[in-house]
């Protein structure tokens, strides 16, 4: 990763874990109920947490078909009956 510029912004999530993460030089955001796996898994520790912080999560499926069950789940969760 040398040679990199400073400040470099890049918009892949995943890149930053396993290239920079990995490597030990960077700092990305990730959700806390995959901590476990990613300190496990890239050997990288927790730095803090940012309450305030919210993402938009969006999820495209097709108009008609069979509906997968998780996608199911998720749409009944987040309906705001459900």
């Amino acid at each position: 990763l040398e040679g990199l510029p400073a400040g470099l912004e890049v918009s892949s999530e995943l890149l930053v874990r396993e290239a920079f993460g990995e490597q030990g030089v960077g700092i990305f955001f990730a959700p806390t109920m995959i901590e476990e796996d990613l300190c496990r898994r890239y050997n990288v520790e927790r730095l803090g947490d940012l309450p305030d912080l919210t993402a938009r999560i969006f999820l495209l499926t097709p108009a008609t078909g069979t509906e997968h069950p998780a996608i199911a789940t998720m749409l009944e969760a987040l309906s705001p009956s459900g």
